[in-house]
């Protein structure tokens, strides 16, 4: 359970004066519109009424219990988040704002697409050494540049992975990639015999569009995935691996703490080998 530790903003305590803590739920509801969704705060151990949330414009039989804890702030009884505190609660979970429609989607749903941008046979992705946990990484294509900071505070590179294969498969629309307050977004739609892509940076004070192409499905695979295997295999990150691994662990690698240490995990991608021999 979490606790919000910080002041209301209404004064100081009087010294010895216990705070007053009261538990609350973060719920996300369908908007009445039936178009995306809003994150709401419930003050108190019960479940909101029906008409509560039916006065916020939201459908009371799609909410779904997102967090709960307690706190020690002043807040409304009900009330929708502001895009701030919506999004610390969202990065991470695959939620992801729609900007277009000024509300929030489940990590199953399409984001209101942009125009496509340029038809590329490529995206060039170039991996530098990690420092410090981190592994900083630069995407181009079209005309268009971005650069991120990878952390293994989160590790998600074996999701990465995973993602390229639903690519492979057809089968995928969204990937988030959490950057320690922050995310890179990796979103498709199909677009002919291509997938338009579009790499968005969101952060709590916005969102960055930063790449926007139209890029066939097999050149979109073998365009992050070779890059990476071949990175993560060379013996320049070998050497370097203890600056990646000892920083954080690995989402769902389990190994040997000593062996983890020494090398880098698995993520040569038997699926993604064989789709690619293939092409």
């Amino acid at each position: 359970m979490k606790a919000d530790t910080a002041r209301s903003g209404k004064g100081s305590r009087r010294r010895g004066q216990a705070k007053k803590w009261v538990g609350y739920r973060i719920y996300a509801a369908m908007r009445s519109n039936g178009e995306g969704w809003s994150f709401v705060r419930f003050l108190g151990e019960c479940e909101p009424i029906d008409q509560d949330l039916a006065a916020l414009s939201l459908l009371p039989d799609t909410r779904i219990e997102i967090s709960r804890g307690v706190t020690s702030l002043t807040h409304e009884p009900l009330e929708i988040l502001d895009f701030g505190d919506a999004f610390e609660l969202a990065c991470g979970t695959g939620w992801s704002h729609d900007y277009r429609a000024e509300c929030w989607r489940a990590p199953d749903e399409a984001l209101v697409r942009p125009p496509p941008g340029p038809d590329v046979e490529q995206v060039d992705v170039v991996f530098q050494q990690p420092y410090a946990g981190g592994i900083s990484v630069r995407f181009t294509a079209g005309g268009q540049s971005f650069e991120s900071q990878l952390t293994n505070l989160d590790d998600r590179l074996p999701a990465l992975v995973r993602w390229l294969e639903q690519v492979a498969a057809g089968t995928s629309q969204r990937f988030c990639y959490d950057i320690e307050g922050s995310e890179i977004e990796f979103h498709l739609w199909p677009h002919g015999e291509s997938r338009h892509l579009l790499i968005a940076h969101n952060t709590r004070i916005g969102r960055y569009e930063e790449i926007n192409v139209a890029i066939p499905r097999e050149a979109l695979v073998r365009s992050i995935y070779l890059p990476l295997i071949t990175y993560w295999e060379s013996p320049a990150f070998i050497d370097n691996w203890r600056e990646w691994a000892t920083y954080a662990e690995a989402e769902d690698i389990e190994v040997d703490e000593h062996e983890y240490e020494l090398c880098p995990y698995e993520l040569r991608s038997p699926v993604l080998d064989h789709f690619l021999l293939g092409q």
